[in-house]
């Protein structure tokens, strides 16, 4: 932790909002439960900065004018881009490349707060098909407007899509990708939007349905990333298949492929005619959509021989991609992994929260906590919470407030900063090279002074600054421009994640009259860190009332020039900003 006069403002950042249920509301260790916490943990109030809509009309036939109208309403003064871009490819891209979109509109300018922006485009799509068009909005503050509305988070990226099947008979306006409303025999050119492409031979029935000349087929899986306005690939993505003969009945045994880093798969029929659905699942997590079915696509041999495919969801697209990342990177980091698939079902619209449920060991996850660096953050730190629960240890208890809520930067109590800190250590160190200078980054960490005026141990932002500081090394990428920072005189260890968690899952800790294997607060990570109980009288210098426990055993093996006096100034720092 670096203090740098200037560089971080307290209490401009909400990162956490919690939801809870505990027995033991006043947070107390002499009754701490036998069971585990009926916790909810969540994240942060969040807003659109500028809200956008989309609407169409016409006659929605191959050749007929269609009218686009959107409008943009900023509820904070903000600099904004504003465009309106279509979906409606004619042809595949070329090999490994995402199908081409169209902006028809678009604005750069500033709205102030309350000020409204209309874009209007004329369209036609000159064959029937699956078409978007999306409104998409990037917003950053203007007119000294703040990126906070009190304790909201305002999110600077908003779209909106608008989904239109056109149809020689007249199409319609449709709430989502409907496939039952794509006409029989008929398909869209890239799963899910463009021009139909027959799927039976004029005249024919199912059983008939053309057979490739080939029996191995190539594709591409993408998913949109709203913020970069482009198409990204999902690697290791699951597809399952069913090759099947003519009669589109089953063929040998389902089996499982996985798509490549540059999302490329290819799957080997010896009939060359399958069914096939790909899933945003690997060993560690199964993303969703909010109720809990895919959010990738299905798809057939119809769509022909080199599909190339996107994500019917794609906020869980982009959660789905940045957990692939990160998670083999946290247990390779904490050298523990969870044992079980971890489920997280995104939402795509305003009626679903972020939490982890840890009794049914479940993420649910907003589409407004998606993307953006604060995106990665969330995304991150709620998987940190399950790592913590299930990969380690329940901790003994989870309550932050009566109004069940919680910040970065406010005083609540020891177990709160605890199990808070810890999530924010996880995701600001495990993502650290992409969270590079907001209150959600590695740098806020190394800038953090969220103590002063409070007792750091009950603080999770001071919590979480000790625990980077016990790992961080000088090569780590934790300065605002993401590149190494000076190593402070007084953080002179870099010691292995490893040992942080293999300290709170084998720690325990007595009082006199009870031993305790599960820790309750940040101060039983202190005891179990520094094998020791004198803290509590240093603490005590400090106006802080630690737990009175009589006797600590830490049977983790402590690395390789581990000081327990180096341990101390590092909480004394991060707590109270003593480097002395």
């Amino acid at each position: 932790m670096k203090h740098t006069a200037g560089r971080w403002m307290c209490g401009t950042l909400l990162l956490a909002l919690l939801s809870a249920c505990d027995d033991h509301p006043t947070g107390s260790r002499d009754d701490r439960p036998t069971g585990r916490s009926t916790a909810v943990l969540g994240e942060a109030l969040a807003a659109r900065r500028v809200d956008v809509d989309i609407h169409a009309t016409g006659a929605f036939r191959p050749g007929a004018p269609i009218v686009i109208t959107s409008n943009a309403r900023a509820r904070h003064g903000s600099a904004v881009e504003y465009d309106l871009i279509v979906l409606d490819a004619d042809e595949p891209a070329a090999p490994n490349e995402p199908p081409p979109t169209r902006p028809v509109a678009n604005f750069r300018g500033t709205l102030g707060r309350g000020a409204q922006r209309q874009l209007t485009a004329t369209v036609t799509f000159p064959r029937a098909g699956y078409y978007r068009v999306v409104a998409v909005t990037r917003a950053q503050p203007a007119d000294g407007d703040s990126t906070m509305a009190g304790d909201t988070l305002l999110i600077e990226g908003s779209s909106e899509t608008l989904y239109i099947l056109v149809d020689e008979g007249g199409g319609h306006l449709t709430q989502g990708y409907d496939a039952t409303a794509v006409p029989a025999g008929r398909q869209p050119l890239f799963g899910s939007f463009g021009p139909f492409i027959d799927t039976l031979p004029a005249g024919a029935g199912a059983s008939s349905r053309s057979v490739a000349n080939v029996n191995v087929s190539r594709g591409m899986f993408w998913y949109w990333h709203e913020v970069a306005q482009a198409h990204r690939p999902v690697a290791n993505a699951a597809i399952d298949v069913q090759c099947v003969n003519a009669s589109r009945v089953a063929s040998g045994a389902p089996f499982t492929v996985y798509t490549a880093a540059d999302g490329s798969f290819s799957i080997t029929c010896s009939t060359a005619l399958y069914n096939a659905t790909i899933h945003l699942r690997n060993n560690a997590v199964l993303v969703t959509n909010q109720n809990g079915s895919s959010a990738g696509v299905s798809f057939t041999d119809a769509v022909g021989a080199n599909p190339s495919l996107q994500a019917n969801n794609y906020y869980a697209g982009h959660v789905y991609v940045l957990l692939n990342r990160y998670v083999p990177k946290a247990e390779s980091r904490f050298g523990l992994k969870r044992t079980t698939r971890l489920p997280i079902r995104v939402s795509t619209g305003t009626t679903d929260t972020t939490n982890y449920f840890p009794n049914e060991d479940l993420i649910r996850q907003n589409y407004s906590r998606v993307f953006n660096e604060y995106g990665t953050f969330v995304t991150v730190h709620e998987y940190g919470h399950a790592f913590h629960w299930k990969a380690i240890e329940p901790p003994a208890s989870y309550y932050c407030n009566a109004q069940n809520q919680h910040a970065v930067n406010v005083q609540y109590n020891f177990n709160c900063a605890f199990v808070e800190g810890f999530a924010d250590f996880f995701s600001m160190w495990v993502a650290g090279d992409s969270l590079v200078n907001t209150g959600s980054s590695d740098w806020a960490l190394e800038n953090q002074d969220w103590y002063l005026g409070k007792d750091g141990a009950q603080v999770e932002g001071a919590v979480a600054g000790f625990l980077y500081d016990m790992v961080d090394g000088p090569s780590d990428p934790d300065s605002y421009t993401n590149t190494p920072m000076e190593t402070e005189t007084w953080d002179a260890v870099t010691y292995p994640a490893s040992f942080i968690a293999y300290t709170m899952r084998d720690c325990t800790l007595t009082s006199s009259t009870a031993t305790y294997t599960d820790l309750f607060g940040s101060d039983d990570l202190v005891y179990c860190l520094e094998n020791t109980l004198t803290a509590k009288a240093d603490a005590a210098t400090f106006g802080s009332a630690w737990y009175n426990y009589t006797g600590v055993q830490r049977t983790a093996a402590a690395p390789s020039g581990f000081s327990q006096p180096a341990v101390r100034r590092l909480w004394r720092a991060n707590f109270y900003g003593a480097t002395q």
